[in-house]
């Protein structure tokens, strides 16, 4: 897989979580962007999801 183009962090009680990673490819011309939630955060008993698309699952659930 290739780098993050960006880590995404929440303040929770002033420190920083890692949340995930987002990911954006350009094909001919055209952008799209995948975001990626990181381990440690869906196993978390506190995680919640960034907005309703984006569900916390392991990107291996996703594709199902």
């Amino acid at each position: 897989m290739r780098s993050p183009t960006a880590w995404v962090y929440v303040d929770l009680d002033h420190r920083p979580r890692l949340v995930g990673r987002l990911f954006v490819t350009s094909h001919h011309g055209q952008e799209t962007a995948t975001f990626v939630y990181d381990d440690h955060w869906i196993q978390a008993t506190d995680h919640f999801a960034l907005q309703p698309a984006l569900t916390v699952a392991s990107s291996a659930l996703r594709g199902r």
